[in-house]
């Protein structure tokens, strides 16, 4: 439940972000925390 809790706000997040401002450095980071929350379910 907490890692499906804190990746729905991360993907909100990174949403949010994109809207904003859609560049190159924000999707970056979005992938990297998205990598990042697969690796911490799959552990």
């Amino acid at each position: 439940m907490l890692d499906e809790f804190g990746f729905s706000s991360a993907f909100r997040y990174g949403q949010k972000k994109g809207q904003r401002a859609n560049n190159k450095l924000n999707k970056q980071t979005y992938l990297f925390f998205s990598i990042i929350f697969l690796i911490l379910i799959v552990i």
